[in-house]
């Protein structure tokens, strides 16, 4: 069986027949950044025996850093709970349900970011430098091309935020 969770990273993850000896032998997972160079701060508390244990596999030398073993830690845990699961009807309706929280949330982001950038320009105008204005929408534009979701986000808070002759003049 493929490994189909829709958040799997860019790794080809593990199947429901794989051995424990191939995940063993996976390069470790260090990286803090997804390709497109984002990331998220997870925090968590542990028991002292856990943080010796962390130590520990780090002096080893296959790890560079204490964050390094945490990382490759969680990502082989989420393997194994992602094997545990996904024999489970309901993991892809779940995983699916994630997806679609994340998209929306992401949405909503998108939204919130572009309602600030829309403030300043805004205020940009008000005090007479409607030149940077339009410069700076010229710039954010050639930044989201390939973000087609992003830059109709960007272009309806223009539209509805008395901005429309800057559009105009970046459209030109």
């Amino acid at each position: 069986m493929e490994n189909r969770d829709s958040w799997a990273t860019d790794s080809p993850g593990l199947s429901l027949t794989d051995t424990l000896d191939k995940l063993t032998s996976m390069t470790p997972f260090k990286r803090s950044e997804d390709r497109k160079g984002h990331s998220v701060p997870l925090g968590s508390r542990f028991p002292k025996e856990i943080a010796r244990w962390v130590t520990k596999v780090k002096e080893q030398g296959q790890y560079q850093t204490t964050s390094d073993v945490i990382r490759d830690a969680v990502w082989l845990g989420l393997q194994i709970l992602s094997l545990r699961y996904e024999k489970d009807p309901l993991w892809q309706t779940l995983l699916q349900l994630i997806e679609m929280g994340n998209d929306t949330a992401w949405e909503a982001k998108a939204y919130d970011d572009e309602e600030v950038f829309v403030s300043s320009l805004e205020k940009l105008c008000a005090n007479g430098d409607e030149q940077h204005a339009i410069e700076l929408v010229d710039e954010r534009l050639r930044l989201l091309r390939g973000f087609d979701k992003r830059k109709r986000v960007l272009l309806e808070r223009l539209k509805n935020h008395r901005l429309q002759s800057l559009l105009k003049e970046v459209q030109q």
